[in-house]
């Protein structure tokens, strides 16, 4: 009965598994790769950070994040419907790219981009 509950967490738990090892390898494999061009460009690594932390936690699908699928098991589904999960998750990403769009400025004073 419980794999036929939650058998839509077994895609992502093979996704994790083998394209990233564990949940949260994602950010670090994306810090690496994108990194050697912020150098390159005179973008400071911590940008590359925080834009990165900040926009890899969604939860559109419902294997996506580990805290969605801990908050859905421990509300027993009943809190929250997954089609207004995915509403405030589009919400969360629209919020997301105003703000970073809108830290621009701000990195560019503190001299973090040129």
């Amino acid at each position: 009965m419980l794999l036929v509950e939650y058998q839509n967490l077994i895609p992502g738990t093979i996704y994790n598994t083998f394209c990233f090892g564990r949940p949260g390898i994602y950010h670090i494999n994306c810090y690496v790769l994108l990194t050697p061009f912020a150098l390159k460009a005179g973008v400071n690594p911590w940008v590359i950070g925080i834009i990165i932390v900040a926009s890899a936690n969604v939860w559109t699908v419902s294997y996506q994040n580990t805290t969605h699928i801990a908050a859905m098991v421990a509300t027993g589904k009943d809190a929250v419907k997954q089609s207004h999960a995915v509403r405030m998750s589009l919400a969360y990403m629209i919020i997301n790219i105003i703000a970073i769009v809108a830290s621009i400025p701000w990195w560019k004073i503190l001299g973090l981009i040129p």
